[in-house]
Order: structure tokens, then sequence, then C-alpha cells
């Protein structure tokens, strides 16, 4: 993906050096066919060459995203991502090492900030210890099972199809990176 980013960025800064307006996503078919009419002979040649790379490597990137999900031997539940599972299977290395939930969201850092003083007290957000790979990838994953669920208003309905993989943990992993918790 960097690669790819790398030759849409170099196509479109030899463009703009020269003083011509690049379209998002210059370099896809759709966009090249309008875009490719309006160059010079000479500057057409040059962004060809960096569109041709981008294509290339958008393929092999595809590829490369598809497999993960030929591997995978179960259904994954609304919101959740073959590489997003796979890549937290892999983090967390077998679900079999923690005894409950508490041991689970202690190792992904997703345990909320505890702040006491005088027999006072109050829970914070989630605090930045613990695996931040595993923490980002649950992260991302409550925000794509929010943003399916508001697509699709199941939440409500279809609890039971997420509920395994703990929503609570989803869904204060959401509130917390926007910096306020859940309603109550």
């Amino acid at each position: 993906m960097r690669d790819r980013r790398r030759a849409e960025a170099r196509g479109r800064a030899d463009a703009v050096v020269q003083g011509i307006e690049v379209p998002v996503g210059w370099w896809r078919e759709a966009r090249w066919q309008e875009f490719n009419s309006q160059l010079p002979e000479w500057m057409r040649l040059q962004l060809g060459h960096w569109r041709e790379q981008a294509v290339a490597l958008d393929c092999e990137e595809g590829k490369l995203r598809r497999e993960p999900e030929k591997s995978l031997r179960i259904e994954l539940p609304l919101g959740i991502g073959a590489l997003s599972w796979i890549t937290l299977e892999r983090e967390l290395r077998g679900r079999d090492r923690f005894h409950n939930r508490r041991q689970i969201a202690s190792y992904t850092g997703l345990c909320p900030g505890i702040h006491n003083s005088n027999g006072r007290g109050r829970e914070g957000s989630i605090n930045r210890c613990g695996n931040s790979v595993a923490h980002y990838t649950l992260i991302e994953m409550a925000w794509r099972l929010f943003l399916a669920a508001k697509r699709t208003a199941v939440l409500g309905s279809s609890r039971s199809e997420i509920s395994g993989l703990g929503i609570r943990l989803f869904w204060w992993a959401a509130c917390s990176s926007t910096q306020r918790g859940p309603q109550r």
C-alpha cells in the first residue's frame, strides 16, 4: 500500500509542479481516460510510468488482502474484516491464555484508568498500557461495528450475533478513542 501511494504521489507531484490540477484517484482507469486527454504528450509519458506502477501495485495489494479471507475457516460477525480478525488472533496468541474478560481488557490496554482520593473516585478513559497492536485493532473493529450497525440498524435486533465478541469491550474502545464514555 505504501508503494502504491508513493507512485501515486510521485505522479501527482510531477503534474502539480507543471501547474496541472490533478483529480483524486487520477491513476484509476475511469479518471485516467479523462485526465489523460488533458495532458501534453511529454507529461503523458511521465505520468503513464507512475500510473502503471500504481495499477500494478494496487492489483498486487488486492490479491494480498483477499488471501487471508480464503484461509479463514469461520464466518465473521458483522463489521469485522478478515485481516483485523487474523491480526487480533495472532496478537492475543489464543484465547485460552485468559481466564476472564478483565485479563483480556488489561492485556489489550482497554481498562479504564482509576482516580481515587480521600475515599472518592471515578473511572477515567482507557489507558495506553498493553499490546498496542491489539488495542488499535479493537478500536478499529469497534468503529466498523458501530458504523455497520448504524447503517443497517442491526445492533438492537441481532445482539446475539455480536455478543460473543465482547460488545462492551468494543463499545468502550470506540467511546474512549473519542475521549467520551458511553452515555448511561
